[in-house]
Formats: C-alpha cells, sequence, structure tokens
C-alpha cells in the first residue's frame, strides 16, 4: 500500500520506478508501495511495465503459474492484476485485465 493510503492515486500521471537488483523497490512518486499479494503478482507487475503492452491472460498463465492446473493458472493473472490495481486504486477493468 502507498505510503498515504487515504490519497487517491491516479495511475495516468504517476512516476513508476521499479529496481529489481539487491531485491524489488517500487515507488510510485517517490512513494514505497507495499502490500503486493505475492511474489508472483510482483513478477506480473515487473513484467507488465517492461514489457509496455497488454497480454492474453493465457500468456501470462503459462509464464508465471505453470505449475498450476489450466483452470488455475487462468485465474491467477486476473486475481493478481486486480490487487495490484487495488494498490494503486485504479479501475482494473481500465486494461488490467
Amino acid at each position: 500500500m502507498l505510503d498515504q493510503p487515504d490519497k487517491p492515486v491516479s495511475a495516468l500521471s504517476d512516476v513508476l520506478e521499479i529496481t529489481t537488483l539487491g531485491g524489488l523497490s517500487v515507488r510510485s512518486n517517490g512513494k514505497l508501495v507495499t502490500g503486493f499479494v505475492s511474489r508472483k503478482a510482483e513478477a506480473l507487475l515487473v513484467y507488465l511495465a517492461c514489457t509496455r503492452r497488454q497480454h492474453a491472460r493465457e500468456i501470462l498463465a503459462d509464464l508465471l503459474w505453470d505449475d498450476r492446473s489450466a483452470d488455475q493458472a487462468l485465474h491467477y493473472p486476473c486475481q493478481s492484476a486486480k490487487a495490484i490495481a487495488a494498490l494503486y486504486r485504479v479501475d482494473p477493468s481500465d486494461g488490467w485485465t
């Protein structure tokens, strides 16, 4: 969660800083973002930020959740995207799922 959880966040105008060397650090406008539901949710954010485009749920499921059944694997990208969106208080239907 953001350091100031009461302040709404505009996902379109925020500067997102992601550092992956020496452990993951995510900052939005200089404020540390914490509260990710899992390491795979963190990996999903990093992957989406690096590729800067939408991906089919099946591709994300195969990339990050290949150890799960097909039904479970297809469920996790959507749930993780919704949890990430909740950290930023954005509508996940705006391209997150």
